[in-house]
């Protein structure tokens, strides 16, 4: 069995490899262990996750926009290739929940975890919620209900890790808000909702900008920069769909 060493060691090989499905195998091992993630292997953690479930993400919007194509072609045809898509869509979906499912019980063991602190646990609710952000993405709309609860869970948890007295600016919050927003305006279609999230974590931002370390002053720059841009799209989206309501 390899030390915690040695498989740090070899995610750094399997990166550089461009074996991500190896690399994430080594460190889902440590992260496993009893004692907490460094900002290096956490890092090592997710970049393996982001890219072996982001190329499972694309592949899977390939066929579902393949099927779809097929469908609308091809309606009567029963036997075809629409069939033979759905199942291989199917495998890829399952790939994906599978990486999903496994991130979320590594991350959960980790924020059980009372080393960490609060800003830490709040990059843990980040990645997780942006887990359930991609298994909502394909999940059918009976378990959108499902998927809403765990965000609210999330949520809960991030409330009770901001009596600690995270700030405004912190990136890692920042980032979470962003995703949240994202989210709820994607995922579940409440833009108004969504607006809300991020207007309110730019507004506290804004509020403290001040205060921005040197450190932290081009992540959280970029992320208030996403959050307007944000805002502004979707404040007009929501514009244009009530002037067409309006002349209809």
């Amino acid at each position: 069995m390899l030390s915690r060493q040695e498989l740090v060691y070899m995610a750094k090989i399997c990166e550089q490899a461009e074996r991500y499905d190896d690399m994430l195998n080594y460190i889902r091992q440590v992260a496993f262990m009893e004692q907490e993630l460094s900002t290096e292997e956490r890092n090592l953690l997710s970049i393996s996750f982001k890219n072996c479930i982001g190329m499972l993400r694309s592949a899977w919007r390939i066929l579902n926009n393949q099927y779809t194509i097929q469908l609308q072609d091809q309606p009567n045809d029963h036997l075809s290739k629409s069939s033979i898509i759905s199942n291989y869509k199917q495998k890829i979906e399952n790939e994906l929940i599978s990486y999903c499912e496994d991130l979320i019980s590594v991350i959960d063991y980790n924020l059980i975890k009372k080393q960490y602190n609060y800003e830490d646990k709040i990059m843990f609710c980040k990645m997780k919620s942006d887990t359930i952000r991609y298994l909502s993405e394909i999940t059918t709309n009976d378990k959108k209900q499902f998927m809403f609860n765990k965000q609210s869970n999330i949520q809960q948890k991030i409330q009770d890790i901001f009596e600690g007295g995270i700030s405004k600016i912190d990136p890692k919050w920042l980032g979470l808000a962003l995703s949240q927003a994202v989210y709820t305006y994607e995922i579940l279609n409440d833009k108004v909702s969504a607006c809300k999230i991020a207007q309110k974590a730019f507004d506290g931002a804004l509020s403290e900008l001040d205060q921005i370390s040197q450190d932290n002053y081009k992540d959280v720059t970029i992320i208030i920069q996403l959050l307007r841009d944000n805002l502004v799209l979707w404040e007009s989206e929501q514009m244009n769909e009530a002037n067409n309501k309006q002349k209809e």
